[in-house]
């Protein structure tokens, strides 16, 4: 039987031709588009390069996340710990942010670590609550488990307060948890354990479990982040793990000066570490149990956070990768990372151009005569590419028991996701005007505009249904217009992700009510 550094290398080996095949063709394709430079013009050089380099762009970026997933299955760079070797020394800060939150959410995870096995520890709850009832019941609550509450006006959001706890702590580590992550009993003693064990780790970030999945909105949310974490296990190999805001431990040197004013302060903070040779490790063990979004709203409002959020950290630390403050791993996984909602959703830009290219009826050229065929092709590459990916990460949830997986679920995750992108898209160049504009002003989560939205991207939906009637049409001979093409492969995968956003939108709101979070204390 085949060792994981076996299956590591082969599975690199394998990306790595997929790659060389890809940079083959796109110059063999080049130099056919060049010979036909006369025939096309040079708009049709144009639509012809663009389109090429959107055809090879998904798959491109689909195939450095299977590669990357199935290392993160084979969970590379796993380290051995002992908690029984560790001596209670070390002292243990808890900081936990708050902002409006429902009292029976902050108490349970209170009560949580009441039960931590590792007793050398303090609790502190930084609060910034406007609301002075609400801040003397914290206040109170704190009390009763004998934790500390510490309330000050703040206005550079989640980092801004913990900016202002972390001082006032005497820990040797710092751990942060989420109001919401209730700690598993012995994760207090795993992290200091891991953190004493291995100097060279500058923070232990761990995975969480979901305690309130109820529906499949809430399965989808599980499903994605379980994929993160599956990729998290990879990063370990090139010191590229990522700090996830919550459940997760430092040193008291990994928490200085946390970025503040930024939409999402953990990765920002991640990128900080890596450029001054600092690196952390992922725990593939369940450190806490969270709860999920209940409604639509707070979903995407949460997705549109992180995706604006990671764009525009990268831009802002564009600097750095340049002068190499990074290794190139590290540069080219936090690219990948970074913008791995352009790779994805490429196929929209493609849609655009094919769509120009059909109604100027430019002609089509690609490398070995390929031609037309590559429309076809491609598509079905990606579906290949995508399938496998999705088959790695379901086999890591369902390893992993993060919840019992359904039929259902599986269809309901690929079709979430296709309606879903192009918000995420939205929301990327988003983060990447913010981020080169410089715009200071920076909000939590922020109310989106999604029945609007979605009736603008159901409209787009509907003319590429109508393109992919007329194309279909004309390859059939019954109308004559293009001719020999298969364009109607990917008008419609257009059409059918934008047409459907604007029904789903509304059933889903019908549908996911909120359980555990009201709207007061999700949109600040």
């Amino acid at each position: 039987m085949m060792s994981k550094r076996t299956i590591h290398r082969i599975n690199h080996v394998i990306g790595y031709i997929f790659y060389v095949s890809f940079i083959v063709y796109l110059i063999l394709s080049l130099i056919s588009i060049i010979q036909k430079s006369v025939e096309l013009g040079v708009g049709g050089i144009i639509l012809n390069i663009l389109s090429l380099i959107l055809e090879i762009l998904g798959p491109i970026y689909m195939i450095y996340f299977l590669v990357q997933l199935i290392d993160g299955f084979l969970k590379i760079g796993e380290l051995a710990y002992d908690i029984n070797a560790i001596d209670g020394q070390k002292k243990v800060s808890v900081i936990i942010p708050i902002h409006n939150v429902p009292i029976p959410v902050l108490e349970e995870t209170l009560v949580g670590l009441t039960k931590q096995t590792y007793k050398n520890f303090d609790v502190w709850v930084g609060d910034d609550s406007p609301d002075k009832i609400l801040r003397k019941k914290y206040e109170n609550l704190c009390n009763k488990y004998n934790f500390t509450y510490f309330h000050a006006e703040n206005k550079k959001l989640k980092a801004g307060m913990l900016n202002l706890v972390i001082p006032k702590t005497k820990g040797d580590y710092v751990i942060f948890f989420d109001v919401d992550h209730v700690p598993t009993e012995d994760i207090l003693a795993k992290f200091v354990a891991i953190l004493d064990q291995y100097p060279e780790y500058e923070f232990v970030q761990a995975k969480y479990g979901f305690r309130n999945a109820t529906n499949v909105l809430h399965v989808w949310s599980a499903m994605t982040t379980s994929q993160i974490f599956c990729s998290q296990n990879a990063r370990r190999t090139f010191g590229a793990v990522l700090f996830q805001g919550a459940s997760a431990c430092f040193r008291r040197s990994g928490v200085q000066n946390i970025p503040e004013n930024v939409v999402i302060e953990d990765y920002s903070h991640s990128i900080s570490l890596m450029t001054q040779k600092k690196q952390g490790y992922f725990l593939d063990e369940f450190a806490s149990q969270t709860l999920l979004p209940s409604t639509l709203d707070h979903q995407m409002s949460q997705l549109y956070r992180w995706i604006k959020g990671q764009t525009s950290s990268f831009v802002a630390h564009i600097k750095d990768i340049l002068m190499r403050r990074l290794s190139f791993k590290q540069s080219a996984d936090l690219f990948f990372t970074s913008t791995i909602i352009f790779g994805v959703t490429s196929f929209y830009g493609l849609g655009f151009v094919y769509g120009f290219m059909y109604l100027f009826k430019t002609p089509y050229f690609r490398a070995g005569g390929l031609d037309e065929y590559s429309q076809i092709i491609i598509p079905i590459l990606i579906m290949i590419i995508y399938g496998g990916t999705f088959a790695i990460m379901i086999i890591y949830f369902i390893r992993s028991k993060f919840l019992k997986l359904k039929a259902w679920h599986v269809p309901f995750y690929v079709i979430f996701g296709g309606l879903a992108s192009p918000f995420l898209k939205v929301a990327a160049i988003d983060g990447l005007f913010t981020s080169l504009f410089r715009v200071k002003k920076v909000e939590w989560n922020k109310r989106l505009k999604l029945g609007l939205w979605g009736a603008f991207f159901s409209s787009i939906g509907i003319l590429f249904l109508g393109l992919t009637v007329i194309s279909t049409l004309d390859l059939a001979g019954i109308i004559n217009y293009y001719g020999m093409n298969f364009y109607f492969a990917i008008f419609l995968a257009v059409g059918f992700a934008l047409t459907f956003v604007l029904p789903f939108i509304l059933m889903a709101r019908n549908k996911f009510q909120t359980a555990d979070f009201e709207e007061k204390h999700i949109f600040h």
